[in-house]
């Protein structure tokens, strides 16, 4: 709907947000294959959040180049009801990314669909605590869930854009001009390296880089492709 009403500036950001799929492991393997081209099967999508449940029709499966079957089922895993009791209960949930876990892990759902890096992210030290999530929960990746596909870019068209404006409304053109500009400034890389947050990071790797980033001893480039 949104492509339809309305126009996207370009973007300042590269494409760093890879999408995933998630299974649950029973005795060290993985429920579903990497290969398997998901027809028929339920895949539960984290309400709320990027990648959005439409976009996995888009991207193709990198271990067979191909895009997945038409005809799996996506559920948002706020839907879902969770068990009270077992192994994994809805108590142990903080937010949605648990919520979706939980119903992977309780068999609600065959695969989940989330970022590539999402469980790198909630990962935690020993005895950790965070108000989003449950470490007790992501700290069990490897042992009770894995990956079975990452490196999916497909879902994004661009990475972050600076402004969205209603549909041949002109805005995104103008803007684009000056944006192309800014980006190839010495201005644009010191904006990007501006420590923000808790804990303190910045946008070194984020952002799509001029020449003066690569004359920093702290950017290192990725190797991925698409």
């Amino acid at each position: 709907v949104r492509n339809r009403y309305l126009e996207f500036t370009n973007s300042w950001a590269r494409l760093n947000k890879p999408s995933g799929l998630l299974v649950k492991l029973v005795g060290g393997k993985p429920t579903l294959s990497g290969t398997d081209d998901l027809s028929g099967k339920t895949i539960v999508d984290v309400t709320g959040w990027a990648p959005t449940a439409d976009t996995l029709y888009f991207v193709k499966n990198q271990c067979t180049g191909e895009k997945y079957a038409s005809d799996f089922i996506i559920k948002s895993g706020d839907e879902m009801t969770l068990p009270t009791d077992g192994d994994y209960p809805a108590s142990m949930a903080k937010g949605a990314n648990d919520r979706a876990l939980l119903a992977l892990l309780n068999g609600l759902a065959d695969a989940m669909w989330v970022y590539g890096d999402q469980a790198a992210n909630y990962h935690c030290a020993d005895g950790e605590t965070k108000d989003g999530w449950n470490c007790d929960l992501w700290n069990k990746f490897g042992t009770d869930f894995a990956y079975i596909q990452s490196g999916m870019f497909g879902w994004m068209h661009n990475g972050t854009t600076v402004a969205i404006a209603k549909k041949g409304s002109g805005i995104a053109k103008a803007l684009d001009g000056c944006l192309a500009d800014f980006m190839q400034t010495k201005k644009f890389y010191e904006t990007c390296k501006i420590e923000h947050g808790n804990p303190p990071h910045n946008q070194l790797k984020t952002c799509i880089p001029n020449d003066y980033f690569k004359e920093d001893p702290e950017y290192k480039p990725d190797n991925i492709t698409k």
